[in-house]
């Protein structure tokens, strides 16, 4: 359900979406750069399958997000697709910066 939320939403805003391979659930491309999504479920001591949800990619900045008792990941997934935009101008304004000679 989450990863099918989060395509829908980066697919209404024109980015590519494809699906993943391995263990990545999707493949989001936001203004050239590659995001592989990549949901799993964790056990700890105080919970019991717990899904998380990882962003791998360039740029920097948060990259995992977990479902908690008061708040699902599916409530984070516009949190997420921004974090990937985020990093997409990131990387676009570095890139423009030092262009290859």
């Amino acid at each position: 359900m989450s990863g099918q939320a989060l395509a829908d939403a980066a697919s209404a805003k024109g980015n590519t979406v494809a699906s993943g391979d391995h263990d990545t659930l999707i493949v989001v491309v936001i203004d050239g750069q590659r995001h592989e999504i990549r949901i799993v479920e964790e056990t700890g001591k105080r919970w019991t399958l717990r899904l998380v949800l990882e962003i791998r990619g360039a740029g920097q900045g948060p990259s995992r997000w977990v479902d908690h008792v008061q708040r699902r990941i599916e409530d984070d997934l516009s949190e997420v697709l921004a974090e990937m935009e985020r990093r997409a101008v990131s990387v676009r304004a570095e890139r423009d910066a030092h262009p290859a000679r």
